[in-house]
């Protein structure tokens, strides 16, 4: 596990953790981190699949502002994700953040 108030280099546990441990937003337990973590936290790149119980800014522009390269790969035929791989694409798009994300 990470130590409190800090981030380990390259990889974060965060298994318990209530919210976002370098923002302190309060998220379900099933949140993406990685997308959570993407934005302004120093990563080279991030890895997200799957997009249950996100806050519904996750997906835009404002929240995804300042976001490392991401890829992601959303199952096409799992109706909880349908249209998550379109928006996440359209924000990145706008943003000009290199991104590979497929559905």
């Amino acid at each position: 596990m990470a130590p409190a108030g800090g981030l380990e280099t390259g990889w974060v546990d965060v298994h318990g953790w209530p919210a976002c441990p370098s923002c302190g937003k309060e998220v379900p337990a099933e949140f993406p981190f990685a997308l959570l973590l993407a934005p302004g936290h120093g990563f080279s790149a991030s890895s997200v699949n799957y997009g249950v119980g996100v806050p519904r800014d996750a997906y835009t522009e404002t929240f995804l502002a300042g976001a490392c390269p991401i890829v992601g790969s959303y199952g096409a035929r799992d109706r909880a994700n349908r249209g998550t791989e379109r928006k996440l694409d359209r924000a990145l798009e706008a943003l000009g953040v290199d991104h590979d994300v497929k559905e």
